[in-house]
C-alpha cells in the first residue's frame, strides 16, 4: 500500500511539473504573439510618457518647441506620418466667409491637416512641434485658404482643453495615435 502511495506521489508530481511548463510554455506563446503580432508596436514618448493609442488633456508650451519621440517595441525601423487637425467637436460650429463664398467650419475643417500652423519638422525617430503664442482660429484657417479674404470668423480661445489633435500614424500597422492638445 506504500508503494502504491509512492508511485502515485511520483506520478503526481510529474504531472504537476508537465502542466506547469505547459501552462509557462501557453503563457509564453501569448507573450510573444502579443508583442510580435496582435498588439501595438509603434509608440509615441512626449517627455516621460509612453502613448501607444490615445491621450487626452496634453498641454504644449506656447512659444515652445514640443518633442516627440517615435520607437518601436521590438527595435524596427520606423516609418511614420504626422498630422494635426482642429477638434471640431470642442468648438461651436459658425459659418464664415472665403473670398465671400460662405464655409462651413464643421463641414470645411473637418479633415483640414493644419499642420503648417505648427512648424513641424521631422526626423526618423522623432519630430518637433512649434505652439505660436499668438494663434488663433482665423489664422489656422487662413493657412488653409492662403492669399484669400477671411470673414466671420469668431475669436474662440485655442488654449481651451483639447482645441487640436496631433495624430501620428505608424506607417507598418497603419494604426494611429492621438495625442488631444491645447
Amino acid at each position: 500500500m506504500k508503494r502504491t502511495r509512492t508511485t502515485i506521489s511520483v506520478f503526481l508530481r510529474i504531472g504537476l511539473v508537465v502542466l506547469l511548463f505547459a501552462l509557462l510554455a501557453g503563457v509564453l506563446a501569448l507573450a510573444f504573439n502579443y508583442v510580435g503580432n496582435g498588439q501595438r508596436n509603434f509608440y509615441v514618448k512626449y517627455g516621460k510618457e509612453t502613448i501607444i493609442s490615445e491621450k487626452k488633456g496634453v498641454e504644449l508650451p506656447k512659444d515652445s518647441f514640443s518633442i516627440f519621440q517615435c520607437n518601436t517595441l521590438t527595435g524596427q525601423p520606423i516609418d511614420y506620418d504626422v498630422q494635426i487637425y482642429l477638434n471640431v467637436k470642442n468648438i461651436d460650429n459658425f459659418d464664415f466667409s472665403v473670398d465671400d463664398n460662405r464655409k462651413n467650419f464643421k463641414n470645411d475643417l473637418t479633415e483640414y491637416d493644419c499642420i503648417k500652423s505648427f512648424n513641424v519638422t521631422k526626423s526618423d525617430t522623432y519630430f518637433v512641434v512649434f505652439v505660436p503664442a499668438d494663434l488663433t482660429l482665423e489664422k489656422v484657417i487662413q493657412a488653409k485658404y492662403p492669399d484669400k479674404v477671411i470673414s466671420g470668423v469668431p475669436a474662440v480661445t485655442l488654449d481651451a482643453k483639447d482645441s487640436f489633435i496631433l495624430t501620428v500614424t505608424d506607417g507598418v500597422e497603419k494604426l494611429k495615435t492621438q495625442i488631444y492638445f491645447c
